[in-house]
């Protein structure tokens, strides 16, 4: 199953547990992490990729697509970060926020 994550610069201050959620255990081995979509100016794309965990260095780090974050919106979210599974034409099917706190990864 693919996946990408959305995200934005303001969510590098503190959270990144979706990411830390995809490199757990079965979770890894079911969920590819496809790439990491982020909203903002390109110029966000140097400070995000510095606080991005190790393990995603080579997981491409791209602008989010206008249709991405389309139908995102549609399907009611507005706030990132967030999970998106893709069908196989890169289609958002499936979405959900990133935990809140810590409690709610375990």
């Amino acid at each position: 199953m693919q996946a990408a994550v959305l995200l934005q610069l303001s969510d590098c201050s503190g959270n990144l547990r979706m990411l830390h959620v995809l490199h757990r255990g079965a979770t890894r081995r079911h969920i590819q992490l496809a790439v990491v979509w982020y909203s903002g100016p390109v110029s966000d794309s140097t400070a995000i990729r510095a606080e991005l965990p190790a393990w995603t260095a080579t997981t491409p780090l791209r602008p989010a697509p206008s249709s991405v974050v389309q139908q995102f919106a549609s399907l009611g979210h507005t706030t990132t970060p967030a999970l998106l599974v893709l069908d196989q034409e890169g289609r958002v099917r499936f979405t959900t926020q990133s935990p809140r706190s810590s409690r709610e990864v375990a």
